[in-house]
């Protein structure tokens, strides 16, 4: 059977016939069915409320303490910085909800058919970054559940053997949870954990705020003061703000990329759009407002932690993680309140990473090769990388986790959405041949064998380059003589803004200049060139 298009009354597209498993067309890359396209506004919000109430949301709230900024100031940050790469990610969520596409389909318009798994790569590798992460949290959480009812099961150093032990355990739950139920088959599994975790998690912060305003030393008044420690541990400069401020905007670079994943199954434009900007916003502002608070109370309550989270010790008295505020209200709040607690963070870790952290580098993956590799195969691999990143290290404390993770890899995300942008808003004014995203022979194969747009690679590099350097320089792999407060400094600590615009502004030249006779021929306005490439799907 013949393939075709088929357009919707609302403007939606989807293919009629089913094309044949090939290097880039398997049933799990297809575009969502129409009448597979039911979330609506609670969906959204439902997602994004799962998904933002997580350790990880938490403990980036705190990163503006620990940089010695009050938390009204690191609120503010927040939510500025999730403000800004909302923009990004509604303009790629439109792609979604027109076409029906993931990610790595979406961007061979840009980067080319099989270009894009250079772009779709770098997106899993991050993702399983945070696979990683929210696997060692989830892991973490069950540790400390366990050292609360056997304190004989507690490692004598940070990480330890049993904290590893536990990890594992928890991989292994999240391998057997996105395999046999993925997400479009076992959703109605992840929506309920996402529904019973979250709302929980919002009322238990609720209560131990209110619970550290009746008992830690000067009540509401000392913990509104807003600092952690009259001694502050960085001065509260442009500087930190503008690292701050990135790193804000870093957390959700990743779903503002791959965002396509989740909206190729909207109902609609405008619900998408509204039930993501309120999500998203909304539930990081209210979470993030409790998690700063409870923090400032915590270590109220237990003076000792300051110093620790101060210096960022990464030991069990650096309650920049939450969980390790939780094992010590333990002893105050009973052991079975605080099991609860953690059993639901558990939940959240997760159902989170299946609805956020799996998705994408599956995908991805599977775009490297769909003719062999699958759905399970996505999951497999995405588990593996994201033991061989380590999170362990990635998540030891504030300063790892804002400029070893958050930063370094805006550099890279900040590019790729820069191009994605103007590719599809500018270039081609939201218009793409769904069919030709399948077809090796189709006008987004750029003209060459390997399916590559060069011009996309040249604007990436633009983007990447100069921050890597810096970054290089960040984690010592070489140190830069004079690094500290020079260009390169500043351009690293403000990543993603960096990358996102030297892309977008490269990418828009290039692709009207040397590269304009491939976006006449992609929208129609030129006959095709002359193209180096066997005919075929």
């Amino acid at each position: 059977m013949a393939v075709s298009v088929v357009v919707t009354s609302d403007g939606k597209q989807e293919l009629a016939g089913e094309m044949p498993r090939s290097a880039l067309y398997n049933k799990d890359l297809a575009p969502t069915p129409v009448r597979l396209r039911g979330w609506g506004l609670y969906s959204f919000l439902a997602f994004w409320v799962g998904c933002c109430v997580v350790i990880p949301s938490w403990s980036l709230a705190n990163v503006g303490l620990v940089f010695g900024f009050t938390w009204w100031q690191s609120l503010l940050t927040l939510i500025a910085g999730n403000s800004i790469v909302l923009i990004p990610m509604l303009l790629n969520s439109h792609v979604g909800a027109k076409y029906g596409v993931p990610f790595p389909v979406f961007i061979r318009a840009s980067f080319g058919t099989f270009g894009a798994n250079i772009a779709a790569v770098l997106r899993a590798i991050v993702a399983c970054g945070w696979f990683g992460i929210e696997t060692w949290l989830g892991g973490y959480a069950l540790y400390i559940l366990i050292t609360i009812i056997w304190p004989g099961f507690k490692d004598a150093t940070t990480p330890g053997t049993n904290q590893y032990i536990m990890f594992f355990l928890f991989w292994a739950l999240n391998m057997w949870n996105a395999i046999i139920a993925p997400p479009w088959k076992g959703s109605r599994a992840i929506k309920a954990m996402f529904d019973i975790s979250a709302p929980f998690l919002i009322a238990f912060s609720l209560f131990l705020l209110l619970y550290e305003v009746f008992t830690a030393p000067g009540g509401l008044g000392a913990i509104l003061s807003g600092h952690i420690s009259p001694d502050k541990a960085m001065s509260p400069d442009f500087y930190w703000f503008w690292l701050l401020l990135n790193i804000n905007v870093g957390f959700w670079a990743t779903m503002a990329l791959n965002i396509a994943d989740v909206t190729r199954f909207a109902r609609n434009q405008s619900r998408q759009m509204i039930g993501q900007s309120i999500g998203l916003v909304g539930t990081m502002g209210i979470f993030s407002t409790l998690g700063i608070l409870v923090t400032i109370g915590g270590t109220l309550i237990f003076p000792e932690t300051v110093k620790e989270t101060i210096n960022q010790s990464g030991t069990a008295l650096d309650v920049w993680n939450p969980i390790n505020l939780f094992a010590l209200l333990s002893t105050r709040l009973g052991g079975i309140l605080i099991a609860v607690a953690i059993i639901f963070v558990a939940l959240a870790q997760l159902s989170t990473n299946i609805g956020a952290n799996i998705i994408a580098p599956a995908n991805d993956f599977q775009n490297l090769y769909p003719k062999k590799l699958n759905w399970v195969w996505g999951v497999l691999i995405t588990g593996v990388l994201g033991i061989l990143m380590q999170p362990w290290y990635l998540f030891f404390n504030a300063m790892s986790y804002a400029v070893t993770w958050l930063s370094g890899y805006g550099g890279f995300l900040g590019a790729i959405g820069g191009i994605m942008v103007v590719d599809y808003w500018i270039l081609r004014n939201r218009q793409l041949k769904l069919d030709d995203l399948y077809r090796t022979d189709g006008v987004y194969n750029y003209g060459n064998k390997m399916g590559i747009n060069p011009w996309a690679v040249v604007a990436l590099l633009v983007g990447i380059l100069p921050p890597f350097v810096g970054w290089l320089h960040q984690i010592k792999v070489y140190q830069i003589a004079n690094y500290a407060g020079s260009w390169l400094d500043w351009l690293q600590t403000g990543s993603w803004f960096w990358s996102f615009a030297a892309a977008f502004i490269a990418y828009y030249i290039l692709m009207k200049t040397v590269g304009a006779r491939h976006i006449a021929y992609q929208t129609g306005q030129e006959p095709p060139p002359k193209l180096a490439v066997e005919p075929g799907v």
